[in-house]
């Protein structure tokens, strides 16, 4: 018993070390999931005890499903690198889930979306800076590395801190919200992610004209000033009048177009994770087909994406539960509204194929999940 709680108060701080470092760095965030994973393997063997949760099911599904694939594919070998990367971390929800103080859940959950938007506010001081030493010359990126990575991870925590603006237990002073989610704001911007842009309207609108209309004036304001004084955000932000036009998206009609031509080849079990370069017929470079529906499916077949959506229709179906249980739903919001922007983002592009941003859903929805238990402690 002693050593369980050893364990348990080591799986804590590993918890908040994986949610603060997972923006900065990949090769930690990644060894602490590692840790984190074995560290539940372990304790569910030791004491034979799984904490049921409502998403426990469709996610053995999808991963069960992914995890097949791998084996029926046209190149198995390449496939099987999708084991031990994002089937594997993906792996981090049962570890939060059953490693997260029962007693102190809703607590435990809270602290997890502080680290990560605080974090996040960190990641964007340090992207501004870049960008302003380097005299507007780079996009804004995080030490982690890559653009969409820090755009994508940005995203979601702007989402979480604007929805969750009034809580105290995240924000202790009204003035840390202001200047927190207008930091994360300002590196969003400064990422130029046109998809991400776009993304997080629901929540600005939702969330702005219910409860915070002063500061989605300010954001306004704020955005309005460096369109007019910063050349390259005007111009990536006017390729949004035309943004069929744009060559990002020509290059996804590009690909899409390809992939339409093998929709049929292999329906059921797809080509296998991680085989685009084999199967696309153009742009092989590229590295994915830029849409995890499109992705998931040509990956796994029909019944990979059929897995995908009952999972995602799972999610949501908890996430609006949440919403509608008036002593959850301040985080229900913040974390619907975080998956509704991911969801969006999920059609030009997407997080399953990413070792930052994998996790990270998993993590989200982890949280759905856990608040999602009838039983409150």
């Amino acid at each position: 018993m002693k050593k369980m709680r050893k364990m348990d108060k080591i799986s804590e701080y590993l918890l908040y070390i994986f949610f603060a470092s997972l923006i900065f760095s990949n090769t930690l965030a990644q060894g602490i999931a590692i840790i984190l994973i074995l560290i539940w393997l372990i304790k569910w063997l030791l004491t034979r005890r799984f904490i049921s949760t409502p998403l426990d099911l469709p996610i053995i599904i999808y991963l069960f499903i992914r995890t097949v694939t791998c084996f029926t594919s046209i190149n198995m070998m390449m496939s099987l690198r999708e084991l031990r990367s994002g089937i594997f971390f993906s792996l981090i929800y049962f570890a939060i889930t059953n490693l997260t103080n029962s007693e102190k859940r809703r607590t435990a959950i809270e602290r997890y979306i502080a680290i990560l938007i605080y974090a996040g506010a960190v990641a964007s001081l340090y992207a501004i800076a870049n960008v302003f030493l380097s005299h507007f010359a780079v996009r804004a990126q995080s030490t982690a590395g890559g653009i969409s990575r820090f755009s994508e991870y940005i995203m979601i925590v702007f989402c979480l801190s604007f929805s969750l603006m009034r809580s105290k237990d995240i924000f202790p002073r009204r003035y840390i919200a202001f200047v927190v989610t207008a930091i994360i704001g300002i590196g969003l911007i400064f990422a130029q992610a046109r998809t991400q842009w776009f993304a997080i309207i629901p929540a600005i609108i939702v969330i702005g004209f219910m409860r915070e209309r002063w500061f989605l004036l300010s954001i306004i304001a704020i955005c309005g000033t460096l369109l007019a004084i910063i050349r390259n955000i005007r111009e990536r932000f006017l390729t949004l009048i035309h943004p069929l036009s744009t060559s990002s998206f020509l290059c996804r009609l590009t690909i899409w177009k390809g992939a339409s031509s093998l929709l049929f080849k292999r329906p059921f079990t797809g080509f296998g994770p991680r085989t685009y370069s084999l199967v696309s017929p153009f742009l092989k470079e590229m590295g994915s087909y830029h849409s995890d529906y499109l992705q998931i499916y040509m990956d796994s077949g029909i019944f990979g994406f059929l897995g995908y959506i009952y999972l995602s229709f799972m999610i949501f179906k908890e996430s609006i539960g949440l919403c509608r249980d008036h002593s959850r739903r301040e985080i229900g919001f913040a974390l619907l509204f975080t998956l509704i922007a991911m969801y969006i983002v999920s059609f030009f592009g997407g997080h399953i194929q990413e070792p930052v941003i994998t996790p990270l859903f998993f993590s989200l929805i982890s949280f759905v999940s856990l608040m999602s238990i009838k039983k409150e402690n």
